[in-house]
């Protein structure tokens, strides 16, 4: 019984992702620029994921930095902090944005492990898990879509399989707004 219990949530969660990712895909058809196609992320994309935030990082022309586009669920005084930063930097999105690998942190655990300049900053904006997607365009990474948790989340092959399709879409609707 409990497998079945457990197969009947998974099968919701899995409808309920994909009616949100439909809003996020329809919201980025319509996106006609850059700028729209950060909102509708920033605005889709957590909801997408059920996560508490979402951020689009982008490099800059010559690849030296990472710039915040858009961001949700990160406190003000922290986005002004981190709005542009040496991709160089011991970051998530850095790291993501340089590798063109996705990074999934389950915990504070796992902060702490790979990132432990920042595993305070983390805890002291309530992120104990994230998702980091890269942004590849023609084989280059061109940034890295972060989705934020509250808590520690064990993300399931479905679910990182449904982040990497975010991150794709993303990459492809800024491709796209950009030859528009």
């Amino acid at each position: 019984i409990t497998a079945r219990v457990h197969g009947v949530e998974r099968d919701r969660a899995q409808v309920k992702r994909r009616e949100r990712s439909y809003a996020l895909a329809d919201a980025l058809v319509a996106a006609t620029s850059s700028r729209d196609v950060i909102a509708a992320v920033v605005e889709h994309g957590a909801a997408a994921m059920n996560a508490a935030g979402c951020v689009v990082a982008l490099r800059s022309a010559d690849g030296s930095s990472i710039e915040l586009l858009g961001t949700d669920g990160m406190p003000p005084d922290v986005a002004d902090e981190w709005k542009r930063y040496s991709i160089g930097a011991p970051t998530p999105l850095s790291y993501v944005a340089r590798t063109g690998s996705p990074l999934f942190l389950e915990s504070a655990a796992d902060w702490h492990r790979h990132f432990p300049e920042l595993s305070g900053l983390a805890d002291s904006v309530g992120h104990q898990a994230n998702a980091v997607i890269p942004l590849v365009v023609g084989g280059q990474s061109i940034g890295a879509l972060g989705m934020a948790f509250e808590h520690a989340h064990h993300f399931s092959d479905d679910e990182r399989a449904f982040a990497i399709t975010l991150g794709r879409q993303c990459a492809l609707a800024l491709a796209r707004a950009r030859l528009l």
